[in-house]
């Protein structure tokens, strides 16, 4: 049995961390160079909803139709608008007035308020050595981004992006306690959808369209929507399901650092010394913050 659960463990605690990490960190790159071919939250609305047919039809190919979520459905529309629509929604918003380093800087809010919020209403306990990495991951973000004081007419932006990181910690709670129980792809195809709708109708109601038909844009939006949208909140879902919300979280602060050294390759972006001390930092503290007891 020993050797039969090895294999398993090896994929849970770092196959698909490493997979959702990277996954995740590539969209800032391919984001940032799609972003001026089309309205942000509209492009969000168009990348949702590819993602909603691709997972209907994947869960249709595997024998779990939506109707196997029964009444549990309205829940994964909860997470789904929580957790994509109002985060991403408000991050796009918010990096128009925002420097991508600041975004960063707020964002490592999102591992400790989770950890806190599944400590306080799940009764998700962690040990000091896991409170110790959710530190150093902070330290590394700190370290990759810096710390710069953000600009009086940028306020409500920043408000805006940490309200948006808010909504999605409470969505990572309320998936935790609601979602984890039912099947992950017609849950993941509810999400999307209720996503799409969110963002399709703040799109239409606060949003100034505009939309340049590239080759760039369309590559862009559908590496978004397959690779991060059904691959790596597919993969956030999947760790829900057997880890706590707060080790799952941390594991956004590695994040900011694989993005520099991607934006390094890919961009051709400075890499700073700092930066890779802030990015094996931040490494540390998610190691330790993963070191649930077994």
């Amino acid at each position: 049995m020993h050797h039969e659960r090895m294999p398993h463990s090896l994929v849970q605690r770092v196959l698909v961390p490493a997979a959702f990490i990277f996954l995740w960190s590539s969209a800032y790159i391919v984001v940032r160079l799609s972003l001026p071919d089309m309205s942000p939250i509209a492009s969000l609305a168009v990348r949702f909803t590819i993602a909603t047919v691709v997972l209907l039809a994947l869960a249709r190919a595997v024998g779990q139709p939506p109707a196997v979520l029964g009444r549990r459905w309205p829940h994964f529309a909860v997470a789904g608008a929580l957790m994509n629509g109002i985060y991403l929604a408000t991050a796009y918003v918010a990096l128009q007035y925002l420097a991508a380093g600041t975004m960063g800087l707020l964002a490592a809010l999102n591992p400790m308020l989770t950890a806190l919020l599944g400590w306080i209403i799940l009764g998700e306990r962690m040990r000091l050595v896991q409170w110790l990495g959710l530190t150093l991951g902070v330290t590394g973000v700190v370290l990759v981004v810096g710390v710069a004081p953000v600009p009086g007419r940028s306020v409500p932006a920043a408000l805006l992006a940490v309200g948006g990181i808010v909504c999605f910690a409470v969505g990572t709670i309320y998936f935790r306690r609601y979602c984890g129980g039912g099947a992950l792809l017609p849950g993941n195809a509810v999400q999307m959808g209720s996503a799409a709708v969110l963002c399709a109708v703040l799109a239409a109601t606060v949003e100034p369209f505009h939309v340049a038909w590239t080759w760039r844009l369309i590559g862009s939006t559908l590496y978004l929507a397959l690779a991060v949208s059904v691959g790596a909140m597919g993969l956030f879902g999947l760790m829900l399901r057997s880890r706590t919300a707060g080790v799952v979280s941390s594991n956004f602060y590695v994040i900011p650092g694989l993005t520099a050294v991607l934006a390094w390759v890919v961009l051709g972006e400075t890499l700073t010394a700092t930066a890779m001390l802030g990015f094996l930092v931040s490494s540390v503290g998610v190691w330790l913050a993963q070191r649930e007891v077994a």
